[in-house]
């Protein structure tokens, strides 16, 4: 039997400490999460979580900003953050040696930040342009009308960096409210993985960290909306950027499994049926690709591709077919056999890394699984039937439910599926 390298602490503030121990390497990927993301704002300062993500990082009450840059860095380790729709995180990677300073540099980080206001000015500037940035990306610009078409008036439909309106208008006073919201120690946790003793962290974890108290959570919830489109001209652009989609189970939901073999036959890479119906057969599209999304309420399966504006009937005829085929007659025995062993090569590969090993036990925990080792994980994988992965597009794949996202020149204006 392989031997069991995970474990997992509850603190009594209720902050929970999972790690997975690797041997063999010298170093620790860690990182705090919080279980509250955009979709858990209050709209009126949408992008406050993002914000907030920023401004940790412009100093606490025992380091300035360039210390919190230089201080791992300096040690050859790294120090970022995100922000996405279901969590906030602050994580690094470095040597084990470094563990203790580490994590003393994230608690400080999370637990002592003073935003101070005249950073906060600054910021916004920064933020601001960030945002110009993604609306001038129509590969990016693209999912967020996708997001639209499948989930308007919902709070997964909600962009990550909000709106310039919400952006201008925040204040510290916003921002506070949302870290003390954000960090409690109920809605958090720590993920770890690397050359690491248990132990030694939660011990460290219960010195380092502090969290502010929280009189309440707001958890951002609603109801799915029928599918739309929604679409917007670039007058400089030459190619349109188009996506499909279709909501999908959740991430606990088991049926998880056929679906990430569906998304692989279909759209990964250039053996899958998509690249070879649409681009090496037709030549219709420059880039294609399926991919997945799985929150704690919904999930999406979608494509993606690229193209000259004049071929968009002919490669959403081509696409629409491609799955309805699926639909109704479901993939071959060496279909599935290929998608098992591309699946079973990213997960074994991803194993050798502690980044990858960070990321799954942090995605477990954010959504409250129990911890699955990866022989358990690839064994699931191996059951998986054709009949299953048939129920999934059966039951999902239909026209009526998909919602469009489309971005181009003006022409696309024209254009309605």
């Amino acid at each position: 039997m392989a031997k069991k390298t995970y474990r997992k602490t509850v603190l009594e503030n209720g902050l929970v400490v999972a790690t997975e121990s690797m041997e063999g390497i010298r170093s620790i990927s860690l990182g705090y999460f919080t279980r509250q993301g955009t979709r858990d704002e209050d709209p009126g300062v949408a992008g406050v979580s993002h914000f907030l993500e920023h401004m940790l990082f412009k100093g606490t009450r025992n380091r300035d900003a360039r210390q919190i840059a230089s201080e791992l860095e300096d040690r050859g380790g790294s120090l970022d953050a995100a922000t996405a729709k279901e969590f906030i995180s602050v994580y690094a990677r470095f040597l084990f040696e470094d563990l203790e300073l580490a994590v003393d540099l994230i608690g400080d980080l999370v637990s002592n930040p003073t935003f101070p206001e005249e950073e906060l000015q600054k910021e916004k500037g920064v933020i601001l342009e960030e945002y110009r940035e993604f609306v001038d990306s129509p590969e990016e610009y693209v999912f967020f009308l996708l997001f639209r078409a499948l989930f308007e008036g919902h709070p997964l439909s909600r962009e990550v960096l909000g709106k310039p309106e919400t952006i201008k208008a925040i204040t510290r006073k916003d921002i506070v409210e949302r870290w003390k919201e954000a960090i409690a120690p109920e809605n958090s946790f720590i993920a770890a993985a690397g050359f690491i003793d248990h132990d030694e962290l939660v011990a460290m974890i219960n010195e380092k960290f502090s969290f502010p108290k929280n009189e309440e959570t707001r958890w951002g919830e609603g109801q799915f909306p029928e599918p739309g489109f929604y679409k917007e001209s670039r007058p400089a652009l030459n190619q349109a950027h188009f996506s499909l989609g279709v909501r999908i189970p959740p991430y606990r939901d088991r049926r998880r499994y056929p679906f990430i073999i569906l998304n692989s036959i279909l759209g990964y890479g250039m053996s899958s049926r998509l690249f070879f119906e649409l681009r090496e057969k037709r030549g219709l599209v420059y880039s294609v690709t399926s991919f997945l999304e799985f929150y704690r309420d919904a999930g999406v399966f979608g494509v993606y591709f690229s193209l000259e504006p004049g071929n968009l009937d002919k490669a959403y005829k081509v696409l629409l077919d491609e799955l309805e085929k699926v639909r109704k007659n479901g993939i071959r025995e060496d279909e599935l056999k290929r998608a098992k062993g591309r699946v079973r090569g990213s997960l074994a590969l991803s194993q050798e890394s502690s980044s990858s090993r960070m990321s799954r036990v942090a995605n477990y925990e954010l959504h409250k699984l129990d911890f699955l080792h990866i022989d358990e994980v690839l064994e699931r994988f191996d059951r998986i039937t054709l009949d299953e992965v048939m129920e999934v597009a059966s039951e999902f794949l239909i026209q009526e439910n998909y919602g469009i996202g489309l971005v181009g020149p003006e022409s696309i204006m024209n254009w309605s599926p």
